[in-house]
C-alpha cells in the first residue's frame, strides 16, 4: 500500500511532537582534584632568578579563598600577583627574590577545578634562589592556656635570633623569618627552613601583619631557643586576651637558698634585683622552667628571707615580693650526674655532659 506524502509529514510531525528529549546520563560525581602536569620552573629548583612560576594542571581550575589560604615563607614585602590562565596558575613577581633563601608558597586549599570544586590539598611550590634547597621543619601544636584545647587559624613564626642583639620583644618589631599557620586541629608544620636555632612564637594576629601590635591580639612562646629539624612535637600555650595581665601567683621555699615563684603567663624579659640586699659578687642565680612561667631563684646571701622587685616589660608587671629562704633549714648535698651510660662508656660523637642538681658559680677546671 503506497502512503501519500502529505499523510507522511503528518505522522512524522505527530511522533516527534509526542518524543521526549532525556538528557544523557553523565556518570559518577568527579570527587577528583587536579594534577599538576607541569611547571615553569619545575618545584623544588634551585638558583631561581625569574620573573614568574607557572604550573599546569589536567583541567580547568578556579582560586577559592585565596586570601586566607596563601602562605609565603619567609614572606615577602609584597606579595605576588597570582591568576589563573585556563589550566594553569601563574605568580608574577614585581621585584627579584632574595638571594641565598628558599622559599615556600603554600596554596592550602585554594586551587580547586572548575565545575567540582575539588581542591588539590595543601599544595606548596618551592624554590630556591641559591644552590640547594633548604629541608629543615619545626612542627607541633598550639592550645589555649585556659582550656588546654586545640586553636586553629594562629600564626606560628620563627625568628633567627643572630639577626638581633636580644630575642626579646621580637614580634612586636619585625617580621618573622618563617611562619606556618595551624589547622583545624590545632597543628602546624613549617617547611624549608634553613638550619640553626630560632625562637618560636604563636600570634592570633588581627591585622595580618605578622606582628604582635594590637591590644586585641594574643600571643605564646617557648621560653628556650629550639632546634630547627628536631623530631619532637612542639607545643605553645596561647592566652587569652582577657588573661593578658601578669602577676605572680605563687612564692614557695624549697631549701636553703632555693626559692620559686610562679607567674600567670610566661615570662621572657624578667627582671629581679633585692630591695634589702646587695653585694659586690655573683650571689644569685635564676633558671626559668621549660615554658618560662615559673622561676627558680638561687642565691648565697645568707639571709633568712629577702624582698624582691620583680619587673616583667613585655606586659609592663611591676611587683614586690617576700621569700623565705630558709637558711635555718638543713642544705641538702650536690650531687653529681652525667650522660654516660652505665656501661661507663661514652658514645662516639657525644660530648661528656655533667648535671648538677644545684647551679655552681666556682668549680676548679684542674680537678675535672
Amino acid at each position: 500500500m503506497r502512503i501519500s506524502g502529505l499523510v507522511f509529514l503528518v505522522l512524522c510531525s505527530t511522533l516527534l511532537g509526542c518524543a521526549i528529549i532525556i538528557a544523557p546520563s553523565g556518570g559518577e560525581k568527579d570527587t577528583s582534584p587536579p594534577k599538576v602536569l607541569n611547571s615553569e620552573p619545575v618545584n623544588y629548583s634551585t638558583n631561581f632568578i625569574g620573573e614568574q612560576v607557572s604550573i599546569e594542571f589536567d583541567e580547568y581550575v578556579q582560586l577559592r579563598d585565596l586570601y586566607n589560604n596563601f602562605i609565603i615563607s619567609p614572606p615577602l614585602p609584597a606579595k605576588p600577583e597570582i591568576v589563573v590562565r585556563g589550566k594553569s596558575v601563574v605568580m608574577k613577581f614585581d621585584a627579584p627574590l632574595p638571594s641565598h633563601t628558599t622559599f615556600n608558597f603554600n596554596f592550602g586549599n585554594s586551587i580547586v577545578d572548575i565545575h567540582e570544586g575539588n581542591p588539590i590539598e595543601n599544595y606548596q611550590f618551592v624554590i630556591s634562589t641559591d644552590s640547594f634547597v633548604d629541608s629543615m621543619t619545626v612542627q607541633g601544636m598550639v592550645i589555649k592556656a585556659s582550656s588546654l584545647q586545640p586553636v586553629k587559624n594562629v600564626w606560628v613564626t620563627l625568628y633567627d635570633c643572630r639577626d638581633y642583639a636580644s630575642c626579646d620583644s621580637l614580634p612586636s618589631k619585625d617580621v618573622p623569618k618563617y611562619l606556618a599557620k595551624t589547622n583545624k586541629e590545632g597543628l602546624f608544620r613549617i617547611n624549608n627552613i634553613q638550619k640553626g636555632t630560632y625562637k618560636i612564637f604563636a600570634l592570633i594576629d588581627k591585622n595580618r601583619n605578622y606582628l604582635f601590635d594590637l591590644p586585641n591580639e594574643s600571643i605564646g612562646f617557648i621560653g628556650n631557643l629550639i632546634e630547627a629539624g628536631d623530631s619532637s612535637l612542639l607545643r605553645l600555650s596561647i592566652f587569652d586576651q582577657e588573661d593578658g595581665n601578669q602577676k605572680v601567683t605563687k612564692v614557695w621555699t624549697i631549701e636553703p637558698g632555693l626559692s620559686k615563684i610562679a607567674f600567670k603567663l610566661p615570662v621572657d624579659e624578667l627582671e629581679i634585683s633585692a630591695i634589702d640586699f646587695s653585694s659586690k659578687t655573683r650571689w644569685e642565680v635564676v633558671e626559668y622552667s621549660a615554658n618560662r612561667d615559673t622561676i627558680e631563684y638561687w642565691n648565697t646571701s645568707g639571709m633568712d628571707s629577702l624582698k624582691l622587685h620583680i619587673r616583667d616589660r613585655r606586659y609592663s608587671f611591676e611587683d614586690t615580693v617576700s621569700v623565705g629562704l630558709g637558711h635555718k633549714k638543713e642544705l641538702s648535698k650536690l650531687t653529681l650526674s652525667t650522660n654516660v651510660s652505665r656501661t661507663k662508656v661514652l658514645d662516639i660523637g657525644k660530648t661528656l655532659q655533667v648535671l648538677t642538681s644545684k647551679p655552681l658559680t666556682i668549680y676548679d677546671e684542674q680537678n675535672i
